[in-house]
């Protein structure tokens, strides 16, 4: 008997999405406490929520009887003070359910069945997973071996290939921690063909450092056919509520508003952005906290042989010079979770984020058990 397809061919070689190991699961496995065990693996703020957020979400409790605001007004409205010096308006933003959603959305909306993105690699996965499973094609175009960008072959990639329509660039990058400069970006924009639609991601903006930053928003706000997009899962600590948004130009906006599912922010996550946005302690303290802690991080994993790169992240990418597979489950059997590259063509690599002293005391005391 032959049983009609369930779905499209492609979906037969798309590869499933492999999260950071969850801190309840490693706990099973290996008969933990779990608060005994570090999670570096997911890049998540390990000061918790801001408490404006928390706050926000306990005052919004008793309305889940109710659908939430389809049109996200407060959030939208907190969003225009924030950037009200770039005269940002309702109608440039896109508030969604994490910038997963956003990149999904793009795809969807955008890209006719034979046109193609354009990405660095190694960058963050979820551009090509979302546009493998929307059927369309990415081309993967190669990092310079010190993990930095190169105008040259991307411009060189888009000319060659007029199937190209979107660029994706991630700044700064994951799960390199490599971030592009304002000279940089200018290049760049000033080389791009006009007609390529152009996306930034700006997941790690709030921990960047660097004198001389390429703005994002202004980029966006500037250029048509741009996106930039902005989460509040990393510097807010906002990761398990899921909220996110893009900022850009009004035609890709409204564009992608047609295509986005109602009420696809939900209540509480509008609640907490709106606090998180009011708690300026919080997001000083979060930018404090990997100011101070990254350095000694970066410091304690050479220590051990582990070559790190520049980051403007809250992590670090890092080579631990042998297969990183079989390295896993025994830093798991330590408490420590990590998160292995090999699924970004890195297989002797691992990302770590930055934690806790406690957090980062049990990393050492793993890797001098495991490395030596």
């Amino acid at each position: 008997m032959n049983l009609r397809r369930l779905g499209p061919e492609y979906y037969d070689r798309l590869p499933i999405y492999p999260p950071g190991k969850p801190i309840e699961e490693t706990a099973r496995e290996f008969g933990l406490a779990e608060d005994q065990i570090a999670k570096l693996a997911s890049n998540e703020n390990v000061l918790g929520p801001s408490p404006k957020a928390v706050a926000a979400i306990q005052a919004a409790l008793p309305k889940l009887n109710l659908y939430p605001d389809g049109s996200a007004f407060y959030l939208k409205e907190a969003l225009c003070r924030r950037y009200s010096n770039y005269g940002v308006t309702f109608d440039h933003l896109l508030p969604a359910n994490g910038t997963n959603e956003v990149i999904e959305l793009l795809m969807k909306s955008i890209l006719q069945p034979d046109e193609k993105i354009a990405v660095w690699t190694p960058t963050f996965i979820i551009y090509e997973l979302c546009c493998r499973s929307n059927g369309r094609q990415v081309v993967h175009v190669p990092m310079d071996p010190d993990f930095t960008y190169g105008v040259d072959a991307m411009i060189q990639a888009i000319e060659s290939d007029p199937k190209i329509k979107m660029v994706f660039l991630a700044n700064p990058n994951n799960p390199t921690g490599s971030w592009v400069g304002a000279d940089w970006m200018g290049e760049f924009i000033q080389r791009l063909p006009s007609e390529i639609v152009f996306i930034l991601d700006e997941a790690y903006k709030e921990f960047v450092r660097a004198e001389n930053q390429a703005d994002g928003i202004s980029i966006a706000l500037g250029r048509p056919r741009t996106l930039t997009m902005r989460t509040f899962s990393k510097a807010y600590g906002l990761a398990g509520i899921r909220v996110g948004y893009g900022i850009g130009d009004r035609d890709m906006v409204a564009l992608l508003n047609k295509a986005r599912a109602p009420f696809n922010c939900n209540s509480l996550a509008q609640a907490a952005a709106v606090g998180a946005l009011e708690d300026e302690e919080f997001l000083v303290a979060s930018r404090e906290l990997v100011e101070n802690q990254l350095p000694a991080l970066r410091r304690g994993l050479e220590g051990f042989g582990v070559k790190t790169w520049d980051s403007q992240t809250n992590f670090l990418l890092g080579d631990f010079q042998q297969p990183f597979d079989p390295l896993f489950p025994k830093f798991l059997e330590e408490g420590v979770i990590l998160r292995p590259m090999t699924g970004y063509g890195l297989p002797t690599f691992a990302r770590v984020n930055i934690g806790t002293e406690a957090n980062h005391h049990r990393l050492w005391a793993a890797c001098e058990k495991i490395l030596g």
